[in-house]
């Protein structure tokens, strides 16, 4: 029988889930830095910074990175921006999960069949599920032993406990896309990302990706200041540090549940890809995960897609859906007139074409208070596009879809992982932003931009790129007349403490729309 992984909201009084899970992480961290199975080597595998684990403490015992350090696919492997985000986060969790367990059943009285669990934040039904799980921030176990959940280096973005902020962690757009691969600027990043090869961060994230799975990790992780005014961030805020901290498991669980909730909720139309780019994985590096002896395997994407298959081995408590009945049309349709009958369509084989709106080709630095920038439009474009709106709204276009518009925020620099900020349009000058939550699109936190922004990187500081839908946004402003169609005010509020010496910069931002 599978393993099942559960919600660790829902683990019954007296479980010890957790518990165990706390005692093998201390195991493993007693095991040497280049031990394949031990904690510090399955984090470096995500992502390592000799200089960032020293000033951590993961280094403290006088070891050192080994020279030459292990590269691709040992260390350093993690894919971010790229359709092959989540096939291999679910085979590095395979991998960890299977270590943990064995750990665990060779402790005295250690389950042998122990599980990773999950947390869902997005559960509504749980009054408490914003709130990052106690047990990690215990110091101490039951009976006094140190506790191997709890780190220092999680900040939060506010003092106390760690609460998500539920405007942030939105799963609604993530399922209801109706494609698993996007585009990398345009239009739709999709659900599961633009395709690429072997690709360890920069460039443009899948909707999945960019909201929770960035959000949640800037808002557990933070960061501080110290006496500079420096960022001092968090484990879970930086990829070279995330995997360091043990509740970046069970988020990445919830992750890779999201994927099967995707494909379960609409089957006959959510699916994963078929090109043999995707199914075969990379072709110049393939992916590497450790076997709980220390030994190594490969797989691919096609590897990865039962999750029951022996190398895997669970299922999850719950795939329910959280939208049942509703596609991205019927949403769409519902959000523009609530008296008109919902249509579902099917989805199309290839993705309708885009076209460039209009255009800002201005560096904005972003820091603690809004900046604006306003995007001048091609008018018969934009008008072409509000004519195709107006008639979805009346009904007269429910056998087709109307057009969608995307806000490119692109070429994201910057020293601060923890930002956020959010995208705001047509917000009146000087106002204050809570007070016009109809001109918000959504946030940005820029989980992966100190790494993309290094000149000297794989990706010639290019930094990140985000494609922010503002569809919904642009109708109910179109429709209160406050929108016009010679341009579009495009404002970034910060959502979280953002000091101008993070050096976080937007190279541009432009506006597409989608559509026949």
């Amino acid at each position: 029988m599978p393993h099942t992984r559960r919600d660790v909201w829902k683990l019954p009084a007296g479980d010890k889930t957790l518990e165990w899970y706390g005692k093998a992480v201390e195991v493993l961290r007693k095991r040497a830095l280049t031990q394949p199975n031990s904690w510090r080597y399955l984090a470096a595998m995500h992502g390592a910074s000799e200089v960032m684990w020293r000033d951590a403490g993961y280094l403290d015992d006088g070891s050192s990175f080994p020279t030459p350090r292990p590269s691709s696919p040992a260390w350093d492997q993690c894919q971010h921006q790229s359709w092959f985000f989540l096939p291999w986060h679910r085979g590095y969790l395979a991998a960890f999960e299977a270590i943990v367990r064995d750990t665990i059943a060779k402790m005295p009285g250690g389950p042998t069949d122990w599980a990773l669990p999950y947390w869902d934040y997005n559960d509504t039904s749980n009054s408490h599920r914003l709130e990052m799980p106690p047990a990690f921030a215990e110091p101490t176990l039951p009976g006094g032993a140190q506790n191997g959940l709890f780190v220092e280096r999680r900040f939060g973005e506010s003092e106390g406990a760690i609460v998500l902020d539920d405007d942030r962690i939105n799963i609604r757009p993530a399922m209801l896309s109706r494609r698993f691969t996007g585009v990398e600027a345009g239009a739709s990043s999709g659900f599961g990302g633009p395709s690429t090869p072997f690709h360890h961060g920069g460039g443009t994230g899948g909707i999945l990706e960019g909201e929770p799975h960035n959000q949640v990790h800037g808002m557990v992780g933070g960061g501080i200041r110290n006496q500079n005014g420096a960022i001092i961030l968090g484990l879970m805020s930086h990829p070279n540090t995330a995997a360091l901290d043990p509740i970046f498991w069970l988020h990445h669980a919830n992750i890779d549940r999201l994927w099967d909730v995707w494909l379960k909720r609409a089957p006959e139309q959510n699916k994963n890809p078929q090109q043999v780019e995707w199914v075969k994985g990379p072709q110049d590096i393939k992916f590497t995960m450790p076997n709980v002896d220390g030994s190594t395997y490969q797989f691919s994407p096609t590897d990865v897609l039962d999750t029951t298959a022996p190398r895997l081995d669970y299922t999850y408590e719950s795939t329910a859906d959280p939208f049942p009945g509703q596609s991205r049309m019927v949403a769409r349709l519902r959000s523009l007139n609530e008296g008109l009958e919902a249509v579902t369509l099917a989805a199309r084989a290839q993705p309708m074409p885009t076209e460039l709106v209009g255009a800002y080709r201005q560096t904005l630095r972003v820091g603690p208070t809004p900046v604006s920038a306003s995007v001048p439009l091609d008018t018969p474009t934009a008008r072409k596009t509000m004519a195709s709106l107006n008639r979805a709204a009346t009904g007269l276009e429910a056998a087709t879809e109307p057009d969608r518009i995307f806000v490119n925020i692109e070429n994201i620099r910057g020293k601060n992982d923890a930002a956020a900020f959010y995208v705001y349009v047509n917000l009146p000058e000087n106002a204050d932003p809570k007070a016009y939550p109809d001109h918000r699109a959504r946030a940005i936190t820029l989980f992966g931009v100190e790494q993309a922004s290094r000149p000297d990187g794989k990706h010639a500081g290019n930094g990140l790129t985000e494609v922010v839908e503002i569809t919904d946004v642009v109708d109910k402003l179109h429709a209160k007349g406050v929108l016009g169609d010679d341009q579009i005010k495009v404002s970034l509020v910060p959502a979280n403490d953002i000091q101008m010496q993070d050096d976080i910069s937007v190279g541009g931002i432009s506006v597409y729309r989608q559509g026949p």
